[in-house]
């Protein structure tokens, strides 16, 4: 199934990790000929100073403030060539995006996230941890120190089971934009033959499609147990530009469990990474309401 991303989604909280974000958004929609959407939710906003159901008037202002600022952004990302519209929302984060995506078509998200550590990472309480679990669409997240990212080398990690490749409809089109190198990894959890086989059987598929595509690739095959450390040290040690992994279901310790490597990575990793929805494809369930958001194409007047 061909993927097209035209509509890249970017929530913004003005920090410095998610202002690297947008540039980074705006250096793929530009190759992707695809449209910006800069979002920031009032609901958790680090500006957010008073309570605005209790003063109106102080309301006004403060929305008038965030939309300056999103101007500004929308302003340098268009210096990219692209078309760039904002979006100003007044729910919880993750239930305003989730809106947000289907109201506006998206295709993927990009967001910049600071990760966890130890414990912290199985309790998910952030939003963006939320966000790359719910999402009906990809989402990629970066960290600080993914400034200027070009993806020339990506990994994807082939486990035994066949929804693995539903990334590569997506990496296509990347791969397609940066002239990216696939690196197939396949990992073999058990000895067993029959996992082994479908590990196997995984990789000539993806083979087969790669080489349709005209991608350039490579594969490598590796037994463990542990499938997210040695993503991450299989990507260090090829300096890759992004790791692509399932949110759901994900292989580990010879069990199926909804989204641990997938967390794993995208709490560990410094280098960006792209997390897909199996099944995505057919996520016409969600229940959007409508009349959410303050939608404001660039330089138009904040209550149009």
């Amino acid at each position: 199934m061909k993927i097209e991303i035209k509509r890249i989604l970017v929530p913004t909280d003005f920090s410095e990790t998610s202002i690297y974000a947008i540039e980074n958004a705006s250096r793929l929609a530009f190759k992707l000929h695809a449209k910006l959407y800069i979002m920031h939710v009032l609901e958790e906003s680090p500006y957010k100073l008073v309570r605005s159901e209790e003063n109106p008037r102080e309301k006004v202002v403060y929305q008038k403030i965030i939309m300056d600022k999103l101007e500004k952004l929308s302003q340098a990302a268009e210096e990219y060539k692209i078309e760039v519209s904002t979006l100003l929302g007044e729910k919880k984060v993750v239930k305003t995006i989730e809106e947000a995506v289907k109201e506006n078509k998206i295709d993927l998200i990009i967001m910049g996230t600071h990760g966890a550590g130890g414990m912290k990472e199985f309790l998910i309480g952030s939003n963006a941890q939320h966000i790359i679990n719910d999402s009906v669409c990809p989402v990629i997240t970066f960290k600080k120190q993914s400034e200027n990212i070009d993806m020339h080398t990506i990994i994807l990690p082939l486990e035994s089971w066949s929804s693995s490749l539903e990334k590569l409809d997506y990496l296509i089109e990347i791969a397609k934009a940066y002239q990216s190198q696939v690196h197939l990894l396949g990992i073999i959890e058990s000895r067993k033959k029959p996992e082994m086989r479908k590990v196997l059987v995984l990789l000539d598929s993806a083979e087969k499609i790669l080489t349709e595509a005209k991608i350039p690739f490579v594969r490598k095959v590796i037994t463990s147990h542990d499938v997210a450390n040695e993503t991450l040290i299989y990507a260090k040690e090829i300096k890759a530009d992004l790791i692509a992994v399932l949110t759901e279901h994900e292989s580990v310790l010879g069990s199926l469990i909804p989204g641990v490597l997938a967390r794993h990575v995208a709490n560990h990793s410094e280098i960006p990474v792209m997390s897909i929805k199996p099944s995505m494809y057919h996520s016409d369930h969600v229940n959007i309401q409508k009349g959410w958001v303050h939608y404001r194409k660039p330089h138009s007047n904040i209550n149009q």
